[in-house]
């Protein structure tokens, strides 16, 4: 929860917005990369997911996926 908590915050934050060239606060319609499927991985993908974000990479030790269109996580998993 703790990924998903920051990432939601910056991405609500204008200086962060600013920086990052991006003028649309919020989640939805953003596309993200996971490194690590796992315990952490899976549930901040889950609650970007969920928020309406895509996660189009998902990134492991050994593996890389992407999909341009994003994932069902829970498919994933």
């Amino acid at each position: 929860m703790g990924v998903y908590y920051a990432v939601r915050k910056l991405l609500q934050t204008k200086t962060f917005l600013d920086k990052v060239g991006d003028g649309a606060p919020g989640i939805r319609d953003k596309t993200f990369m996971v490194q690590g499927f796992g315990n952490v991985g899976y549930w901040a993908a889950h609650y970007l997911q969920q928020d309406g974000g895509k996660v189009t990479h998902i990134i492991e030790y050994d593996i890389a996926i992407y999909k341009k269109d994003g994932f069902d996580v829970n498919h994933v998993k």
